[in-house]
């Protein structure tokens, strides 16, 4: 043969076993160290060596008895499930996968690239503890069958579809029972709802309500009860220093924790089983419900170190100010903050302003039962108890002050102090208590640095104290009348009285600083009536300011057309300091009773508009009809608030705004919120359909507020009787200026 076709055979042999050659290569396997064996099934594979198992786990003689146990030979030959199945008394407590070393001695296994996890039993005869653990190396430890000790530092254990991951410096160690699994974590790290693990680690974004960081927490249990399910907890923590959320607790008993979705936020449920001790962050958003029996919780951080013991209830321990004062309104009104604070109730305590605040709440056909002691060494100064839940006639509020025998217990509907005086507490108060005769509540605030208290801001000498009902004025003593309590000013007239009440006498004095450009012959008389001031110093003041403005606030002399020449001289005003004005709702807060209010205005018979400035924090608001309006001083900022409030009371001008709330508290009418037909024959050259919608607030459950805004026109975009914090000088505009000039020049 010639030698190129020898050389062409010999190539075309080669080509041909070339795959031979590799297949062969592949086929080839690391061989296993002598004595192991290799289970496998789809993507588990386990390799160990029955014989160490067999000393460690076993009664068969043999390594091969042991292999066919482990082997499992109710199966077809060459059938296996890719696990290692560990026994005990034939009976089977986990299975393991990935490469398992055995130290026979120490009865240890070590296991890397796999995992740990208990059996499953379809039949129903076994718990199902689904505990699983999984990473580069996990430690199983067997000293104490049938538990079984599993650590990892850095593994992932998982149970019940919550799964637990270290940070650095963190150690996983489970302890195995047959019927149970609990969870150590010696470090920092989270726990997170499995289905957003993988998210979390690789930097997505992941629900806030489904994860938590923890730290430092011993004997953790994740209940199996479909009632308990989602991010949830069950801990007993041991030792000091255990973190959840920043929430450091201790306790000898077990603690539940429940974290609960709050629309793209979250909240906490804490239900101790026994005493805790809890350090309370800034933030916290952690609400404790205890069992039946009462618990005693003893609140660290912000706090100082307050015991509190509840008997019955629930209530959020916060240590936000502005969450606290949230949960303290009355009325809660956005959907997320109801969900948030009800029906829980809410402590405050802050030693840096040495006050404790707790608003009583309390759920449907439940009682708030709360004591709440602070020690001697007493950094608390003030207690503010507020308003508990109409007809919650079965609550207690206790506080006493460690190593004094007196307390004071606060209901809906009273206060009363036992075995001694309510100063032996080192503290003043204020609270809120309803009062049958009147169908209202009273305000009780006692002074700690003076020993007095006031009841509705009138001195009192004691806790028991009411406001008196009367027939008449001789059943009043010095200084009062017997004023009727109406719901109008004509039901006033008509002596249709729903209560009579003694109402201390108040002078109408003129308001000097204030009057001195006042000319005309009939001036429009104003009275300035004080509601919460304890002194009349600053209540003038504040009144002078209202009539006249000053430094960049708005006196209602200070806006056109009130301060122009002519009729700035028109007004005369009139204070009246010291009376009793106690509150009642308006729009779910108190505000200074109106009906109140129509009695001590007949103190000041000369006066056409009363103006009442409150202490109170509420929405400022007018009455039409009455010729009064309220401010409360808190909130009015640069004072161009009254003037717009007085463009109600006085001129009878209606809101230019449109506002979507839960309610509806329309107004319609000349001269400024009317029909396009109607603006057309009023505004004369003013006259403009562009901006619709105006008359205030309108139900946005329905469709009041679309059509109001298609049918209602105002003059311009914006004005005084719009938005009242104009930047670029508050102004009434044209059509509304004319209206009050045509007013002022009528009055006389």
């Amino acid at each position: 043969m010639p030698l190129k076709q020898i050389l062409t055979a010999i190539l075309v042999l080669a080509v041909f076993a070339m795959p031979i050659l590799a297949q062969e290569e592949q086929s080839a396997q690391p061989a296993l160290p002598e004595g192991y064996v290799k289970e496998e099934a789809g993507d588990s594979a386990a390799i160990y060596n029955p014989e160490q198992i067999r000393l460690i786990f076993y009664t068969a003689q043999t390594a091969n008895e042991a292999y066919q146990h482990l082997h499992n030979t109710s199966k077809e030959d060459n059938e296996t499930d890719g696990v290692l199945k560990l026994y005990n008394n034939n009976f089977e407590i986990a299975e393991l996968y990935g490469t398992i070393v055995a130290d026979v001695e120490n009865k240890k296994l070590t296991i890397t690239n796999g995992g740990f996890r208990t059996p499953y039993d379809e039949s129903g005869n076994s718990v199902n503890l689904e505990a699983n653990m999984t990473g580069e190396k996990i430690e199983v430890y067997a000293t104490r069958l049938p538990v079984l000790l599993v650590t990892s530092v850095s593994g992932v254990y998982t149970q019940y579809g919550e799964s637990f991951a270290c940070a650095e410096k963190c150690r996983l160690t489970a302890l195995v029972h047959p019927v149970r699994a609990y969870l150590n974590m010696t470090g920092p790290g989270i726990m997170i709802k499995s289905e957003f693990l993988e998210d979390y680690k690789n930097g997505r974004d992941v629900p806030l309500s489904s994860y938590a960081r923890i730290s430092g927490l011993y004997e953790m249990d994740v209940p199996s009860s479909y009632l308990l399910s989602g991010a949830l907890l069950l801990l007993s923590m041991k030792s000091r220093g255990g973190t959840y959320e920043g929430m450091e607790m201790s306790s000898g008993k077990q603690i539940l924790i429940k974290r609960k979705p709050l629309m793209e936020d979250y909240y906490d449920e804490v239900r101790p089983m026994g005493q805790m001790e809890i350090v309370i962050p800034e933030k916290s958003r952690a609400g404790i419900s205890p069992d039946e029996e009462p618990v005693e919780i003893t609140i660290k951080g912000v706090a100082g170190n307050l015991k509190a013991t509840l008997a019955k209830g629930d209530i959020y321990i916060l240590g936000d100010q502005d969450r606290y004062a949230t949960c303290a309104r009355k009325q809660i009104t956005q959907p997320e903050e109801r969900e948030f604070f009800m029906p829980y109730a809410c402590l405050f305590a802050d030693t840096r302003t040495g006050t404790i605040g707790i608003k009583p709440r309390v759920a449907a056909e439940k009682q708030l039962m709360l004591e709440i002691e602070y020690p001697a060494s007493n950094v608390f100064r003030q207690l503010n108890i507020e308003q508990f839940e109409d007809n919650d006639i079965n609550s207690r509020v206790t506080i006493r002050k460690q190593g004094s025998g007196t307390k004071l217990v606060f209901s809906w509907d009273n206060i009363l102090p036992e075995g001694g005086n309510w100063f032996d507490l080192g503290a003043g108060f204020s609270a809120w208590v309803f009062n049958s005769e009147i169908n209202n509540y009273n305000h009780l605030e006692c002074n700690i640095r003076t020993k007095e208290c006031f009841l509705d801001n009138d001195i009192v000498s004691g806790l028991a104290e009411r406001p008196s009902a009367c027939e008449n004025d001789n059943d009043c003593g010095e200084g009062r009348f017997c004023g009727c309590i109406a719901v109008s000013e004509e039901s006033r007239i008509n002596e249709d009285c729903f209560a009579r009440r003694c109402i201390r006498r108040s002078t109408c004095n003129l308001l000097k600083e204030a009057n001195s450009g006042a000319t005309a012959r009939k001036p429009i008389n104003i009275a300035f009536i004080a509601d919460g001031y304890r002194s009349k110093s600053e209540f003038e003041a504040d009144a002078t300011k209202a009539a006249l403005g000053s430094g960049g606030y708005y006196g209602l002399l200070s806006v056109s057309p009130f301060s122009d020449a002519g009729y700035s001289g028109k007004f005369r005003f009139h204070a009246m300091y010291g009376n009793e004005v106690p509150g009642s709702l308006f729009m779910g807060v108190l505000a200074p009773d109106y009906a109140y209010i129509n009695e001590i205005k007949k103190q000041c018979p000369e006066a056409d508009i009363s103006v009442i400035m409150s202490k109170k924090v509420f929405r400022a608001y007018a009455a039409f009809e009455e010729g009064s309006l309220y401010l409360p001083i808190p909130t009015i900022g640069n004072g161009i608030v009254f003037v717009h409030e007085f463009g109600h009371a006085f001129g009878g001008l209606h809101d230019e705004y449109l506002l979507e709330k839960e309610w509806s508290n329309l107004i319609f009418g000349n001269p400024n919120c009317v029909t396009e037909e109607k603006a057309k024959t009023s505004w004369g050259e003013h006259f403009t359909s562009e901006w619709r919608g105006c008359g205030g607030d309108c139900n946005k459950n329905t469709a009041e507020c679309k059509e109001t805004k298609e049918k209602y026109v105002r003059p311009t975009e914006n004005s005084l009787m719009n938005n009242h914090n104009l930047k670029d000088g508050d102004k009434f505009n044209d059509v509304c200026k004319e209206w009050l000039i045509n007013k002022l020049n009528n009055i006389n």
